[in-house]
Formats: C-alpha cells, structure tokens, sequence
C-alpha cells in the first residue's frame, strides 16, 4: 500500500511503499475510500 508519512519532527511529507500487514487474532481489515484531514492537525 502508499502511505504518506513524516519521517522527522517538521520534516516533509514522504510517499512510501508500505506491506500490508495480516490481521491479527480479534482484528478485521478494513478498506477506506476516503479520508481526510485537518490542516492544523
């Protein structure tokens, strides 16, 4: 999967190729559409 990701305190945004890990015992997978997220955060 492609995770967008801080890699230090103020740095840049970074596009990262990431696994996709297995669920584990009492855990489910869950596809998101869509998201977002507040500038301030």
């Amino acid at each position: 999967m492609k995770a967008v990701v801080v890699t230090k305190k103020s740095g840049p945004l970074v596009l990262e190729e990431r696994l996709i890990p297995d669920p584990g015992p009492n855990e489910v997978r869950i596809k998101v559409h869509a998201c977002g997220l507040c500038h301030g955060d």
